[in-house]
């Protein structure tokens, strides 16, 4: 459902409810639902309700790709995904060319450059995908029977009782957009965008930055799921996709993200510290660490324990040697997650 709001700037301004668009986000939050205080009692229950396979599926495919997050991006191809019907939207995206399937999936979308990374830290370069056209085809037809089956089985009836204080709110805020000033009711949808006389400003794992000039449209969808994270899309043809967190009664749980507190833990400790700093460049072996210094490999093993836990460092096989080295994106994305919990 869209609702339309007059221009402002030369920009179009639209405002949408998507069933598609928050299904997705509910799958977001059942894969890693540490960072949505407002919905941990929600993803318990749903987990212990959805069958073992299916469960099973829905994480291996959030692992794999964003944490379901570029499936979103399937919106801006067509009003079909944005229909009050899910299954209409799945038939679109069951339908569409294979290439598009997977440039979306793999979030070239949005992510600038040649090559994107995905959460196991690997790179995947645009020209050579992982898997030939069968499997990419094989891939798609698992995508829609998970969708199908977890719509039919859970979200349908989730849907019923959502919808109507979605489509409510999202008429309220088109109102609010048009008694204030428009860029500062943008402001008001997440306290991480900064606006100045000429660009936006989003704070992510690093700052966004979008002129004014490069702006066509304004998107704004609604989520009851995706609190407390600042979802932004920067779409070709000059598409700004924005959320706004729509909070309902949820009971509030005083809970610390399990990978924020590891990821404080694991840097909080001087010898691991002076870890990272010895790998930063090069990938080192425990020996080369124990060398270098001065600390036993058993300590340094341990040590090494604690920051893969927390996802800060890899390992890989050279030869006889295990080397570690840092992945950067996990400490780029900690002050993001500490902001997150402050926001919630």
């Amino acid at each position: 459902m869209k609702i339309y709001r007059q221009s402002y700037n030369g920009w179009k301004i639209e405002f949408l409810y998507s069933p598609y668009f928050e299904m997705i986000c509910s799958l977001h939050v059942l894969v890693n639902p540490d960072h949505h205080i407002k919905k941990l009692e929600w993803a318990k229950e749903q987990r212990k309700a959805i069958n073992e396979k299916l469960l099973r599926d829905i994480d291996d495919f959030g692992n794999r790709y964003f944490e379901w997050s570029s499936a979103l991006d399937f919106q801006i191809l067509s009003e079909s995904v944005n229909s009050l019907s899910i299954i209409e939207a799945l038939e679109y995206i069951q339908n569409i060319d294979l290439d598009v399937f997977m440039d979306v999936l793999n979030n070239k979308y949005f992510v600038p450059g040649d090559k994107i990374k995905n959460h196991s830290g690997k790179l995947r370069c645009k020209e050579n995908n992982e898997y030939d056209i069968e499997q990419w085809q094989k891939i798609r037809e698992k995508f829609i029977s998970i969708l199908k089956e977890y719509y039919y089985l859970h979200f349908q009836d989730e849907l019923k009782k959502i919808e109507p204080f979605l489509v409510r709110s999202l008429k309220r805020h088109k109102v609010y957009s048009e008694k204030m000033e428009f860029l500062e009711f943008i402001k008001t949808l997440h306290n991480r965008i900064e606006i100045d006389d000429e660009a936006f400003h989003f704070h992510k794992y690093y700052r966004f930055d979008l002129n004014f000039k490069e702006i066509t449209k304004i998107l704004i969808n609604i989520s009851s799921f995706i609190d407390p994270h600042l979802l932004l899309g920067i779409m070709p043809g000059g598409l700004l996709n924005l959320t706004i967190r729509a909070c309902g009664n949820e009971d509030y749980t005083e809970t610390i993200p399990q990978d924020l507190k590891k990821g404080l833990r694991a840097l909080g400790d001087d010898s691991r510290l002076k870890i990272l700093r010895a790998i930063y460049r090069n990938p080192k072996s425990t020996q080369k660490l124990s060398n270098q210094l001065g600390l036993t490999e058993a300590c340094i093993s341990k040590h090494l324990k604690v920051l893969n836990e927390a996802g800060i460092v890899y390992s890989m096989r050279q030869g006889h040697f295990k080397l570690y080295g840092i992945d950067t994106m996990a400490i780029d994305i900690l002050p993001m997650n500490i902001y997150q919990y402050l926001d919630s």
